[in-house]
């Protein structure tokens, strides 16, 4: 039975990245034409976008709008996938300096007056102000943005050893915990207080998997997260189930169907076993060597391997 499921989940999965693929194809692919062929980051700029189009967004938006029962127009579907492809372009801007904070700071105050001045400014423009006018909770998506700046801010403490543990996790908690929300901004209802919060631990605990599929590049960067924080594979394997266990938890308590829950949560539930996967590959590399050993091995021993084999776990 749970074969079965993991394989409708993977063709629905499949069917999503295919619409999701035409929303960066036809409403967002043609926009980037403004960035100059010759710029630095374009290439990779575009790589990101398109990726986070086509998956992220086909993956949280879906599965978002089917826990609710909403159906999914067109435009929210286009909305959604803009919001999967500002992502990694705002993480560009503090990582890379792609645009300046403070131009994008005015951007995001006045985006119908703000005046582009390059290729990539223009880009961010048009992306922000069809989000602004576009998604049912403009105010929501202010506030989070105003969030990420915030977070994005702090994460420049991650770089320090002197920086406490907490701070750290907090830092973890608010990245995915607001990317997390992001995408119920296209929802044509407002999320309780309860949702929220449910919305926020899941998007930290998908925040901490992905720190831990980046644990190799994290420790060669001088990184911190709470991933490269802990001593051992084993202090890791609980924090991991602690978070995820917190996590769904606060969706299976909403005052929601469970049938709605327990679709929603099935797609988690696999990520979690892609987790657990890669865990057990890590443990295999470095054994009880502390975490930050792992930075030792190579690129083609660091990358998943057998992740289609979760289908079947």
């Amino acid at each position: 039975m749970t074969i079965t499921r993991n394989l409708q989940l993977a063709f629905r999965f499949v069917l999503n990245v295919s619409r999701f693929n035409a929303v960066w194809l036809h409403h967002i692919q043609p926009l980037t034409l403004v960035i100059p062929s010759d710029h630095p980051l374009r290439r990779r700029l575009i790589r990101r976008m398109r990726q986070h189009t086509r998956v992220i967004a086909a993956f949280f938006g879906p599965a978002i709008f089917d826990l609710f029962d909403e159906p999914m127009s067109n435009d929210q579907r286009r909305l959604l996938g803009i919001i999967g492809s500002c992502i990694p372009a705002f993480d560009m801007c503090f990582d890379d300096n792609l645009i300046g904070i403070g131009r994008l700071k005015s951007l995001v105050q006045q985006p119908f007056d703000f005046k582009p001045e390059s290729g990539t400014e223009q880009l961010a423009a048009v992306l922000y102000s069809s989000l602004v006018q576009g998604v049912c909770q403009p105010n929501l998506l202010r506030s989070l943005t105003d969030t990420m700046f915030e977070t994005e801010e702090k994460s420049r403490l991650q770089l320090s050893d002197e920086t406490d543990f907490d701070t750290i996790r907090n830092i973890t908690c608010k990245k995915g915990g607001t990317g997390g929300l992001f995408f119920t901004v296209t929802l044509p209802r407002q999320l309780s207080v309860a949702e929220q919060q449910a919305f926020y631990l899941l998007g930290s605990w998908v925040q901490l998997v992905d720190d831990l599929f980046d644990l190799r590049d994290d420790v060669l960067n001088g990184i911190r997260t709470p991933v490269t924080d802990c001593r051992d594979i084993t202090t890791l394997s609980l924090l991991l189930a602690r978070w995820q266990e917190k996590a769904f938890d606060a969706v299976g308590s909403l005052a929601l169907p469970t049938p709605n829950k327990q679709r929603f949560l099935a797609g988690f539930i696999l990520y979690g076993k892609m987790a657990h996967r890669y865990l057990l590959q890590v443990g295999q590399q470095i054994g009880k060597e502390p975490l930050r050993n792992f930075a030792k091995v190579s690129i083609a021993e660091a990358e998943p391997s057998g992740a289609w084999k979760t289908l079947f776990d």
